[in-house]
């Protein structure tokens, strides 16, 4: 058991640390906890003598919890974060989390589904997505559009089998917008970002996006992302010509679109 140096009201403990080393006492000196290696029965446990303590909890590296929905007993949690599951199919009952404002939810191996999210009355940001494995397949973001409250939404999957961004374009209150360069076509990108490139904030509504450390690539420095899938990354010196056709290609596919409002999303 130990407080994060950067963090004063940050309490870090492991499950072999024993759980029952966190007391009621703590309450005033720690209202954010990150926990690591639990299993199904030292969650279950977790949560029902300790949880209701924090507002902020982060469980890290607990691939073996199957069933999630002790969770629905936080009623003054105000951010859930999760770092590598193997386990759960789904999430919880997110309607009893009236306090719920951020839910990141990395590595998760057999969710496939975001039907959960639409129960939470106040979830404001979501994460979600492959921070170490390339293996989060999900069926549609179609969810979303009824996270009524969403306003920061970042994600990555290795595939969403419906392949639509239309969803996102749906999603009334969203303000900050970010997922992989290469997630959608360029042809989606150019519409979504005539949709709603003028209100959201999103470096991926664009034709690329740059980045600060160069990685050497042959006789090149990579410092450009083209946007949309099978799309270079590229020398912005170098290769300032091709980039220029690139941006040309892609403002006049989202003039169209913003001329078009009609037109739904392209195949």
């Amino acid at each position: 058991m130990r407080k994060k140096q950067e963090d004063s009201d940050l309490l870090t403990i492991v499950a072999a640390d024993s759980i029952d080393k966190i007391d009621s006492q703590m309450r005033d000196s720690f209202q954010k906890l990150e926990i690591t290696g639990l299993k199904q029965d030292g969650f279950d446990y977790f949560i029902e003598k300790y949880g209701s303590q924090f507002i902020e909890i982060s469980f890290f590296k607990c691939p073996l919890i199957a069933d999630l929905t002790k969770l629905e007993s936080l009623s003054s949690i105000e951010s859930l974060s999760f770092y590598w599951n193997q386990r759960a199919t789904r999430l919880w009952d997110l309607s009893a989390n009236t306090k719920l404002k951020s839910i990141a939810l990395d590595d998760f191996t057999r969710l496939h589904r975001l039907d959960d999210l639409t129960l939470s009355p106040s979830l404001e940001v979501v994460r979600f997505g492959d921070k170490i494995w390339d293996s989060l397949v999900l069926e549609t973001l179609s969810p979303l559009t009824s996270v009524r409250n969403l306003r920061r939404l970042s994600f990555s999957a290795k595939k969403i089998l419906d392949d639509r961004v239309a969803p996102l374009a749906s999603i009334q209150n969203l303000s900050e917008l970010e997922f992989q360069s290469n997630m959608f076509s360029t042809e989606k990108v150019a519409w979504l970002t005539a949709r709603i490139g003028s209100r959201v904030r999103s470096r991926m509504l664009a034709p690329f996006f740059t980045i600060e450390n160069q990685i050497p690539s042959g006789n090149k420095n990579i410092d450009i992302f083209i946007v949309g899938k099978r799309k270079p990354s590229l020398d912005s010196v170098k290769d300032k010509t091709r980039i220029q056709k690139y941006v040309e290609k892609f403002n006049s596919m989202v003039e169209h679109f913003r001329e078009h409002p009609e037109e739904g999303e392209p195949e």
